[in-house]
């Protein structure tokens, strides 16, 4: 399991991304049925001063700045 991993429910579109990835497997149902993990994963950010974490679920424009504490927050390694 990596952090940023996203999963969809097949029935009903719902979407879980993976925050925190540790030593167990997640395996997320939806609709009664598991959900799928699909390929495309969510670009995950930090913040250098206070630890605060951010996913980026989807950026139109190109220009997207996540700021917090005043800095720039860094992006995780996939």
């Amino acid at each position: 399991m990596k952090r940023g991993q996203r999963f969809r429910c097949m029935i009903c579109g719902s979407e879980v991304v993976l925050i925190r990835a540790k030593t167990g497997a997640v395996r997320p149902v939806c609709c009664n049925q598991p959900m799928t993990l699909t390929k495309d994963s969510v670009r995950m950010y930090r913040c250098p001063v206070c630890g605060s974490e951010a996913g980026v679920i989807r950026e139109k424009s190109g220009g997207l700045r996540l700021i917090c504490c005043n800095v720039p927050m860094q992006a995780l390694a996939a």
